[in-house]
This record gives structure tokens, C-alpha cells and sequence, in this order.
């Protein structure tokens, strides 16, 4: 017997490089209940074995009605089309995997992939800022950094489903070795692993910085940097103005190229509000007129921040009728 609508089910999974969330998402976009698993990927089969892991222990646990499909954001390169999760720098893909087909065996339902800041863009045109808003950019910063382009309420997807690589454009032309191979990439100063290596490095030179106690702790992270920043403390301050300027840089460029309605941060490092103003004042001083003119917003997230990748991949599987889909999402 079919099960009503409003009992109707997807899984959403969020692959991340140091969690994958996965949640019961109803076709209306309702999270049920979501769960965090630890992602291991060191090899390529740790982190798809990893994925399986996480995917399996949630079902064991949930007690509400079966789903319909999984939808997966992955990292990196993803054929969405095919289903083949192609390469990631992060999750150490260096072959083609033929994710889809290996996910659907295991679990006897469609399953339908993209790139995870495309999922979480997804998301945001669903049930955020394209509610009111055709023509926005989302930029996730967490431990890697990417975008997704909405133009006339249509995700910019590329050649090859690669549009928004926003953290390998080059904002310091002496900068850093990034993972990519090249210098100077903003991930590899803005995002949250950067952001921690940065401050490690620099600790031994600032022994009366507050950073060595959560350092200590085995407790650092980007926003222990960006409060630590609003105290005042040296160290702090001297990362946080490196990383203001260079995704201040980044999201500069961005938006004098594309001349967006809105401007969404989604994303870990974007949760601290202070530094969430840093950059903000960066853009608004730095923009073109003409472009700055019309943006309307330079916000976080307008669904959950820590769910809106969780989202997204569950959007993957629900079409416009509200039903869910079994064939691959066209946007």
C-alpha cells in the first residue's frame, strides 16, 4: 500500500570531511531526525566504506516509515548525471567510483548524488533565500570552500558540473602551497583546517596568546580564533585579518562578476558572527557601486547551517510534485 504524502520519506546525506550527517527528511522538507558519523578517509576505500557506514547505522536505527531514495552531497568531482563519484583532493577519490550503482545495490533504493555545496545551494533555492531571491550566491566555508551559483533561479552547474571552485582562485600572489598545487588558493588560508594550522604554527611565537589553552585542550577551531579575535588577543587578530581579507578578496570579485541579489555564507567557519562582520565590511567597502547597488543581503544561511548540506541532498530526491523522484534531478 502507498504510504500518503505527509508520510513519505527521503534520506539526505551529508558528506563532509570530518562528519557525514544523514537525516529522515519529509517530501515537504522536514528533518525528522538526522544523526553525525565520523567520515575516515585516509584511502578511497575508507571513505566510501565510511559513507556505507554511516548510511547502514542510520537505518538500523530508524523506526519511522521506510524511505523513498537517498540523496548523497559528496566532495569534489561528481558526475551527477551517471552517478560516479569522479575525484576528491579531500576524501583521497582518486578513481572513478560508480557510487550510485554500489549504493543502490546495498540498499535496494534509488539513490541520486551531486557535489555537496551544489546540494546545499539546492537547498537554499528551495526552502531560503530563493524564496524571495532568483539571482544569488552561496559560499560554504568549512574545512574546504566552494560556491553555488543561482542566475534566474537555475543553479550554474558548468561544463562539467564544476561552476564555484571560489577556493582555488589565487588571493595572495605569495601565498601559501595549497592541496591543489598552486599558491595562494583561499582555502588554503580561510578554510577551517587552514585556519588551525595557521594558529598552530604560529603559537609558539605568542606564548601569552588564549589560544594555547584550547590548543591544550585539544579544543581549537575557527571560532575559538574568531572570539579569541574579538578579545583582542594578537594572534587571533592576526589570523582573523589574513582571512577577513582574503575572503573579503574572494567574495569581492565574485560578486562584481556575477552581480548577485544576495550574498549567503553557509558552512563551520561561518557561524561566528564577528567574523561573519569582518567580511561583510570588507565587501560593502570594497564592491563596485554598480554592483553593490543591488545587492540586497549579505547573510548566513537562511535554513539551518548545520543542516542545510543535509537538506540539499534530500532535495535530490523530491520533485516538484512534492513526490519522490525516480529519475535525476534537472536543475
Amino acid at each position: 500500500m502507498q504510504q500518503p504524502i505527509n508520510h513519505r520519506i527521503v534520506l539526505g546525506v551529508d558528506f563532509g570531511a570530518t562528519k557525514i550527517q544523514v537525516g529522515a527528511i519529509t517530501c515537504s522538507g522536514k528533518i525528522l531526525a538526522a544523526k553525525k558519523f565520523p567520515t575516515c578517509r585516509n584511502s578511497q576505500k575508507e571513505s566510501v566504506a565510511s559513507l556505507q557506514n554511516a548510511i547502514s547505522s542510520f537505518l538500523k536505527e530508524w523506526d519511522g516509515p521506510p524511505p523513498d531514495a537517498i540523496g548523497i552531497g559528496l566532495v569534489g568531482d561528481i558526475d551527477w548525471i551517471n552517478g560516479i563519484w569522479v575525484y576528491s583532493m579531500n576524501a583521497k577519490i582518486s578513481e572513478p567510483v560508480p557510487i550510485v550503482s554500489i549504493l543502490e545495490k546495498q540498499f535496494s533504493l534509488p539513490v541520486f548524488i551531486d557535489n555537496d555545496v551544489n546540494c546545499a545551494t539546492i537547498a537554499e533555492n528551495y526552502f531560503g533565500i530563493g524564496r524571495i531571491s532568483k539571482h544569488f550566491v552561496l559560499i560554504n566555508v568549512g574545512t574546504g570552500i566552494a560556491c553555488g551559483i543561482v542566475d534566474n533561479g537555475r543553479l550554474v552547474r558548468g561544463v562539467s558540473n564544476s561552476a564555484g571552485e571560489l577556493g582555488h582562485n589565487c588571493v595572495e600572489t605569495n601565498g601559501d602551497l595549497c592541496s591543489c598545487g598552486y599558491f595562494g588558493c583561499l582555502e588554503s588560508i580561510v578554510g577551517g583546517a587552514a585556519l588551525i594550522r595557521s594558529a598552530v604554527t604560529m603559537l609558539p611565537s605568542y606564548p601569552e596568546s588564549s589560544l594555547n589553552t584550547p590548543y591544550e585542550e585539544g579544543n581549537l577551531h575557527s571560532n575559538a580564533i574568531f572570539e579569541a579575535a574579538r578579545s583582542g588577543d594578537q594572534l587571533a587578530m592576526a589570523i582573523a585579518r589574513r582571512a577577513t581579507k582574503a575572503l573579503g578578496i574572494g567574495v569581492v570579485n565574485l560578486a562584481n562578476l556575477l552581480n548577485p541579489e544576495y550574498i549567503v555564507f553557509a558552512g563551520s567557519v561561518m557561524r561566528n558572527e564577528w567574523f561573519l562582520d569582518q567580511v561583510r565590511k570588507f565587501v560593502y567597502d570594497n564592491t563596485m557601486v554598480m554592483t553593490l547597488n543591488y545587492i540586497e543581503g549579505i547573510t548566513t544561511s537562511f535554513t539551518n547551517v548545520g543542516d542545510v548540506g543535509t537538506y540539499g541532498a534530500g532535495c535530490l530526491c523530491i520533485g516538484a510534485d512534492g513526490l519522490p523522484r525516480k529519475k535525476a534531478l534537472s536543475v
